[in-house]
């Protein structure tokens, strides 16, 4: 009996051990705390959907949070929240090379869903500061047909029933989804993502 209760002990002890090591390690690689300098960007209204949005009540905002992990962890982190859009919604978020229609190169991230009170966030962990879009041809690939960065993000309906309502009647579906069929963008950043 002695023996079992001094092997259970040590078996506690050695998982209590683990489990603090684990969590001291995630804090070292950014897992538990974000250690590199945060860049804000806000989430800013527009686009076509704007006015029939408004003409309903609602008035959308958001921001997005980045902190700039990729040298240390392989990706860059960034959290995007968003308040005051239609509930239980699903939405797109893309980096863009332009911050405004037509928003040039285009990189898909993300889904987000808004809740009951059309509120939603995401955490994204992908390069971001340095993402950039290439087009090259050639074999071996030498000649660039298209180097532009990534400096720019938009939230996006992600279906087009969703933002047809706020729409003028025959607005076209667009592309800002995985199955490429979206509905019209409604949130992005004007002020560009630096560089590293």
């Amino acid at each position: 009996m002695r023996k079992v209760l001094l092997v259970t002990i040590s078996v506690a002890t050695s998982l209590s051990l683990f489990a603090m090591t684990s969590l001291s390690l995630q804090s070292e690689h950014g897992e538990g705390s974000d250690d590199s300098p945060a860049i804000k960007r806000n989430l800013v209204f527009f686009g076509p959907a704007k006015d029939g949005m408004m003409k309903a009540g609602f008035n959308p905002r958001g921001s997005i949070t980045v902190f700039g992990t990729a040298d240390e962890l392989g990706t860059d982190k960034m959290r995007v929240e968003v308040e005051g859009l239609p509930r239980n919604t699903d939405f797109t978020v893309f980096l863009h090379e332009l911050s405004e229609i037509p928003f040039g190169s285009s990189e898909y991230i993300a889904d987000l869903k808004t809740n009951s009170s059309g509120r939603g966030s995401v955490t994204v962990r992908t390069v971001i500061l340095e993402a950039f879009a290439l087009k090259t041809a050639g074999n071996p690939p030498t000649v660039r047909l298209e180097d532009v960065n990534l400096k720019f993000v938009a939230i996006w309906f992600a279906d087009p029933k969703d933002s047809a309502p706020f729409l003028p009647a025959g607005f076209p579906t667009l592309a800002f989804d995985g199955d490429r069929s979206s509905g019209a963008v409604v949130l992005g950043t004007m002020e560009p993502l630096p560089n590293p």
